[in-house]
């Protein structure tokens, strides 16, 4: 599924995170913002992410920041630190 993703996204860098009891945390982020990072479970939730941000992006409403969309917030703080982001970091 990566795979068939990124070539819809080609001003998104889409990556996987292997989390250490099977689960797999999808992360993307806009080419050129470290920070902006959305996260999801499932693919089909971050590719809804990224409709958000595009959206939000196109009415100037968009600020680089880490989004976390978790449907498990218990997960949150662990799914966060897999994708190498760290609390309260905002972009530039």
């Amino acid at each position: 599924m990566l795979r068939e993703l990124q070539p819809l996204y080609p001003g998104w860098e889409i990556w996987l995170v292997h989390h250490y009891n099977g689960e797999v945390a999808w992360c993307a982020r806009p080419l050129g913002h470290p920070v902006a990072t959305v996260d999801a479970w499932t693919p089909e939730h971050l590719i809804e992410y990224i409709a958000e941000q595009e959206a939000a992006r196109e009415t100037g409403t968009w600020r680089p920041r880490a989004l976390l969309r978790d449907p498990l917030p218990s997960r949150s703080a662990e799914l966060l630190r897999l994708c190498g982001v760290e609390r309260g970091e905002q972009g530039p």
